[in-house]
């Protein structure tokens, strides 16, 4: 009997640690992505200690990258909707609607880009020769353009 009730405890106190084990092993939660306000400030504090900004540099490229991160979330949304119509138009087999979804995904997509682009012509308006130089020196060089589709033969 004391055999008995030593291996039951000892089975228990094995499973016990065994499933305390396996609740440490569990990836934590990914990191919640930092707001607008927060990916701005911080791109902001380093094109500072990068490009040395001015503070009426810093408030004016604030106020660009704002507009330019409120303009995206807006948009971010839309493409969502956008998506899911083109999903449902796919599933029901909806030609009209899988066009009209796919125009709207190219409209978001092209509204996106001319945003950016408009954001940093004005982001390289606030800064100066000097500034332009050193932003052009960091940055790593754009990447190989893609390769074309491939043909499609019927």
């Amino acid at each position: 009997m004391q055999r008995k009730l030593s291996l039951f405890a000892a089975s228990a106190l094995f499973s016990t640690a065994t499933l305390f084990a396996q609740e440490t092993l569990a990836p934590p939660p990914p990191p919640e992505p930092p707001s607008p306000v927060q990916a701005v400030s911080s791109r902001v504090a380093r094109l500072t200690a990068m490009l040395l900004l001015t503070s009426a540099q810093q408030a004016s490229i604030t106020t660009i990258f704002t507009n330019e991160a409120t303009a995206a979330q807006n948009s971010r949304s839309s493409m969502q909707a956008a998506r899911q119509n083109l999903e449902s138009a796919i599933q029901s087999g909806d030609s009209g609607g899988i066009a009209s979804a796919a125009q709207e995904i190219g409209r978001l997509t092209t509204e996106d880009v001319q945003n950016h682009a408009q954001a940093q012509v004005e982001f390289l308006k606030v800064l100066t020769r000097d500034q332009k130089t050193k932003l052009q020196q960091t940055l790593p060089p754009p990447p190989p353009p893609a390769p074309p589709p491939p043909a499609v033969v019927h």
